[in-house]
C-alpha cells in the first residue's frame, strides 16, 4: 500500500496555470510593501499572506490522500546481438567483430548475471529482422550472414513485444554499421534530421552500446563503387570504373579482375596509392549475349586484411540491344537475296550491313581490282569487326581465297563465344558446283553429299514441318502446320548427306516429292556450337513464299522464329521469366513472374545455384505454378543460401517445350561488407538523442547504466481520504487571514 497526493477533478495544465497566477501575485505584493515597511515587517506579512494563498490554492484544488495498491517489479532490458554481414570483419586482436561480442558473453558472465537480477532481460539477435535468442547462444560467434542491418526497425521490433512503460531500456552490442531506416535519418553532418527527432523519442528508454574494437591500425582494400555495369548493349564495348579504398598498405600493385561464371572478361593491375586513399581502376569489356547476367569485380586478396567481403562485389546486369545487327553477305544478285534483304530492312529492330558481290570463278585469284563499286572488306568485317554482330549470315557465298582458313577460324570463335550462323544455299555453295566447304564443317549442322558437285535438286517440293519443330522453339506456332500446307512448295533444294549429330531438322520436304530416293531431304537445321547457335537453310527459292500475298506471313512466321532463336532474343522468346528483384537478401522469398502465350495451363518453375566452377548446379526441387487465361504466373520461392541463383521454367504449348531463364544475386548488401573502418555515428547518435551512451570494446559498469530500475504498476485503488474539507483547516486559514488583518491594521499598511 502506497499513499501519494491526489488533486480530483484536476489537470497537469489547470494546476500549473493557478499555480502560477498565485505565484504571480503573491510577488506582486511583495513588491509592493518592500519599501514602505521595515524588514521585520515585511517578512511577517509575506509570511502571512503566503500561508493565506496556500490555503486558497488547498481549497480551490482540494487535494486528497490517495491510498494505492501497487506492484514494483524489475524494468524490462533487451539486449539485441548484431548477426549482419559487418560483424564477419576482423577486429582488434585478429578476431572478427562477431567473435569479440562472444568473448564478452564469455568472459563477462558475470556482468550478465548482475544485469539479470536488477532488470528483466531478454536477448535477440537482429539484422534485418529480429529473432529470440538464449544467452548461451551467445557465447559461441553469430553467423555474420544478415544482409543489412536496420537497428531502428529491431528496436521498434522487440517494442512491440513489450508494453512500454515496461520497458528500461535498451543494450545494443553492433558495429554501428546501419544500412537500414536509422541511416536514412542522419544526415552529412551526423546530426538527426527532424524525423530521425522524433523516432528517438518515441523509444520508451535510453540506447546504450557496446561497439568491438576495430583493428589497429587498419588494413584492408576494399571495393567502394562499380559504375559501368548500370546499362550494357550487347556487341558494344563496356567500359567500367571500380574505386578501390587502400588503407594499410603500401607499395606494390592491386590485381583488379571481372569475370562472369568462371571466366575472366577483364583483367588490370592498379599501383597502390603513396598514402592510403584511393585507386581507380577501368576495365573494358564486350557483352555479347543480350539478357540478365551476373558479373563479379574481385581484388586480389592481401595478406592480413581485414575483411576478404569487401574484396569481391558481384553486380547483376541486364544486356540489352539497342538493335539486332545482322551482317548479310550473298554472293549474287538474285530474287531470294532481295526478298531476304527486304525483309532484314523492314523488320523493325534490325541494323543491317548487306554485301553482294559479283564474283569471278572460284579458280582464279581475287585481289581488290576484281570486285566491282568498292573493294570487298572480308579482312575487316570477318576478323576486325566480326563481333560487332548479333547474326552472320552468308547467302550462296563462299568465303574468298587466299585467307578462307583464317576467316573460318575467326567466325567459329566469334560463335563459340556466343555469336550467331546462318546459311542460305543456292547454286554455288554446299558443294553444287565445287568442294564441300570444309573450312566451315565446324559450323555446318550437315554433312556433304555423297556426290559432290551433282548441282542442286530441282522438282516441286511441299515442306512441312518435323515432329521435333513442332517441340521447338524456333517453330513454336500451333498454326504452323496449316500455314506450311498452304504454302507454296519449293522448286530447288541443295542436296547433302544428312546432318550432323545432335543437329535438329525442323523443316523437311514433304512425301509426296517426284524424287522419291532422296526420301524426305532437310531445308532448315539447326544446331549449337560452344555458346553460340547455328543454322543452314537448303533452298535458293523460299522466296516464292513472301512472293505469295497469302504465304507472305509464313514466310515471316519461319524467319522471326529463326533469327530470335538464332540470336537469342528475349522479346522474342513464348514463354518470359522476370525475376521482380535482381539482388535479394539471404532468407528473404524471391517475387517470380511467368508471361507466356496463349494455350499454356501450368508451368514449372526450379532454382540452380553457380558453383565456385561458375557452373550451375543441378536445379532443387521445382514447383509447379498454374497460368491464368491471360498466361500470366506469379511464385514465391526462398534459396538456400547465398550466391548467383537461375531460375528456369519450362511449359509445353501444344507438342512445344518451352524454356525461360533469369539470374539473381543473394547477399548482403555492398555496404555492408565495404567498410572495415564503420560509421560508428549511427548508432551514437542514436544513443545520444535517448540519453543514453556509447562504450567499448569493454562493457561499462552496471551502476553508471542509465536504464529505469523498476515498473511501478498500479493494481487498484483502495480510499481517497480528501484534506481539504477538514474543519481544522477553515479555522486556520481563517486565523491566519485575521491574523494578517490585525498585523496591517497594527502597523498601519493599508
Amino acid at each position: 500500500m502506497e499513499q501519494t497526493i491526489h488533486f480530483p477533478g484536476h489537470t497537469p495544465w489547470t494546476i500549473a496555470v493557478v499555480a502560477f497566477l498565485a505565484t504571480a501575485g503573491l510577488l506582486l505584493y511583495i513588491w509592493r510593501v518592500r519599501g514602505s515597511l521595515e524588514r521585520r515587517d515585511r517578512w511577517i506579512l509575506t509570511v502571512l499572506r503566503l500561508l493565506a494563498v496556500a490555503g486558497i490554492l488547498g481549497g480551490y484544488l482540494q487535494p486528497s490522500l490517495r491510498y494505492e495498491e501497487v506492484v514494483r517489479r524489475r524494468s524490462v532490458v533487451p539486449v539485441l546481438v548484431d548477426e549482419s554481414a559487418s560483424m564477419g570483419v576482423r577486429g582488434a586482436g585478429g578476431g572478427t567483430r562477431s567473435e569479440q561480442v562472444a568473448r564478452l558473453f564469455v568472459e563477462h558472465a558475470g556482468w550478465f548475471e548482475d544485469l539479470e537480477r536488477q532488470h528483466e532481460v531478454t536477448y535477440f539477435a537482429f539484422a534485418d529482422r529480429v529473432r529470440p535468442i538464449d544467452r548461451s547462444a551467445l557465447s559461441t560467434p553469430l553467423d555474420p550472414a544478415g544482409g543489412s542491418t536496420d537497428l531502428l526497425g529491431a528496436i521498434q521490433a522487440v517494442m512491440t513485444r513489450f508494453r512500454g512503460e515496461d520497458l528500461g531500456g535498451f543494450l545494443v552490442l553492433s558495429d554501428g554499421v546501419d544500412t537500414g531506416t536509422l541511416a536514412t535519418l542522419i544526415d552529412g553532418s551526423g546530426a538527426l534530421l527532424p524525423a530521425g527527432r522524433k523516432a528517438a523519442e518515441s523509444l520508451p528508454g535510453p540506447v546504450v552500446a557496446v561497439v568491438p574494437a576495430p583493428m589497429n591500425p587498419p588494413r584492408d582494400v576494399d571495393i567502394r563503387r562499380v559504375q559501368g555495369l548500370e546499362y550494357l548493349l550487347a556487341r558494344n564495348i563496356a567500359r567500367v570504373r571500380i574505386e578501390l579504398g587502400v588503407q594499410g598498405v603500401e607499395g606494390g600493385t592491386l590485381a583488379v579482375s571481372l569475370s562472369e561464371g568462371g571466366e575472366t572478361l577483364a583483367r588490370t593491375d592498379v599501383p597502390v596509392p603513396s598514402t592510403s586513399g584511393e585507386a581507380v581502376a577501368e576495365l573494358s569489356f564486350l557483352p555479347r549475349n543480350p539478357g540478365p547476367h551476373a558479373y563479379q569485380v574481385a581484388v586480389e586478396p592481401l595478406p592480413g586484411e581485414a575483411s576478404l567481403a569487401n574484396n569481391l562485389r558481384t553486380v547483376p546486369a541486364i544486356v540489352v540491344r539497342d538493335a539486332l545487327r545482322i551482317l548479310h553477305v550473298a554472293g549474287h544478285a538474285s530474287w531470294d537475296e532481295r526478298f531476304l534483304r527486304e525483309y532484314l530492312m523492314r523488320r523493325r529492330g534490325v541494323e543491317l550491313v548487306s554485301f553482294h558481290t559479283l564474283r569471278a570463278d572460284e579458280s582464279t585469284t581475287e585481289s581488290d581490282a576484281d570486285t566491282t563499286l568498292v573493294p570487298f572488306p572480308a579482312e575487316e568485317i570477318f576478323v576486325n569487326r566480326v563481333e560487332g554482330f548479333d547474326l552472320v549470315l552468308l547467302q550462296d557465298y563462299e568465303i574468298p581465297h587466299p585467307d578462307r582458313a583464317r576467316f573460318s577460324e575467326s567466325l567459329e570463335r566469334y560463335v563459340r563465344r556466343g555469336g550467331a550462323f546462318l546459311m542460305v544455299g543456292g547454286s554455288k555453295v554446299l558443294g553444287t558446283q565445287g568442294p564441300w566447304p570444309t573450312h566451315l564443317e565446324p559450323l555446318l549442322p550437315v554433312l556433304p553429299p555423297r556426290v559432290a558437285g551433282a548441282g542442286m535438286s530441282e522438282g516441286t517440293f511441299p515442306v512441312e514441318a518435323t515432329p521435333e519443330a513442332r517441340r521447338h522453339p524456333a517453330l513454336a506456332n500451333p498454326l504452323l502446320t496449316q500455314m506450311l500446307a498452304a504454302a507454296p512448295p519449293l522448286t530447288a533444294l541443295n542436296v547433302v548427306g544428312g546432318i550432323v549429330p545432335g543437329a535438329i531438322t525442323l523443316l523437311r520436304a514433304a512425301p509426296d516429292i517426284p524424287l522419291a530416293a532422296l526420301g524426305r531431304p532437310p531445308i532448315l537445321v539447326v544446331n549449337s556450337h560452344g555458346e553460340g547457335r547455328t543454322a543452314v537453310l537448303l533452298t535458293d527459292t523460299l522466296w516464292r513464299w513472301s512472293f505469295d500475298p497469302f504465304s507472305d506471313a509464313t514466310y515471316r512466321k519461319v524467319l522471326d522464329g529463326l533469327l530470335a532463336y538464332l540470336t537469342r532474343d528475349p522479346t522474342g522468346a513464348p514463354l518470359q521469366l522476370a525475376v521482380q528483384s535482381s539482388r535479394v537478401l539471404p532468407g528473404r522469398t524471391v517475387d517470380i513472374a511467368l508471361k507466356t502465350s496463349s494455350g499454356v495451363k501450368t508451368a514449372r518453375i526450379a532454382l540452380q545455384h553457380r558453383g565456385p566452377d561458375g557452373a550451375f548446379e543441378p536445379p532443387e526441387a521445382s514447383r509447379e505454378v498454374a497460368v491464368d487465361d491471360e498466361g500470366s504466373a506469379r511464385l514465391l520461392l526462398v534459396p538456400s543460401g547465398p550466391g548467383t541463383w537461375r531460375v528456369i521454367a519450362s511449359a509445353v504449348a501444344g507438342e512445344a517445350t518451352l524454356s525461360a531463364e533469369d539470374l539473381f544475386v543473394v547477399g548482403p548488401l555492398d555496404s555492408e561488407a565495404g567498410e572495415s573502418e564503420p560509421p560508428l555515428r549511427h548508432l551514437s547518435v542514436l544513443a545520444m538523442a535517448t540519453k543514453g551512451r556509447s562504450t567499448g570494446p569493454d562493457l561499462p559498469a552496471i551502476e553508471s547504466l542509465p536504464f529505469r530500475p523498476e515498473v511501478v504498476a498500479r493494481v487498484g485503488v483502495s480510499a481517497d481520504e480528501p484534506l481539504w474539507n477538514h474543519p481544522l483547516v477553515f479555522l486556520l486559514l481563517l486565523a491566519v487571514l485575521g491574523l494578517e488583518w490585525y498585523v496591517e491594521r497594527k502597523i498601519g499598511y493599508t
